[in-house]
């Protein structure tokens, strides 16, 4: 499952994007594990709008056994949160994106 990150280049998906809602429905987390050599950047975007970090919004983007776990973890979910989810990760040699769809209601 958890591939080492690659030594050079732009940063792969070893995990596409997921998501899980705890069993009480008081999170909705999406993850997902990427590859990559250095730090990347990583951003989210809902229906093409940038989500920022804040009130229900919590991201995170961690080393994790060789590999960043970059998730997006959303508070107290409702109909609002359903939608087009899209992550894009860059570093100096290149990028990658994917998207995950959320139904919530």
């Amino acid at each position: 499952m958890a591939a080492k990150a690659a030594a050079t280049g732009a940063p792969t998906f070893i995990e596409k994007p997921f998501i899980r809602q705890d069993p009480e429905g008081t999170r909705l987390m999406f993850e997902c594990r990427i590859a990559s050599a250095t730090q990347p950047e990583v951003a989210w975007f809902q229906n093409d709008l940038k989500v920022k970090p804040g009130g229900r919004h919590v991201l995170a983007n961690k080393l994790d056994n060789g590999s960043y776990l970059c998730t997006l973890e959303i508070k107290d979910p409702d109909r609002k949160d359903a939608g087009k989810f899209e992550v894009k990760v860059k570093n100096d040699s290149g990028d990658c994106k994917a998207t995950v769809f959320s139904y919530v209601g």
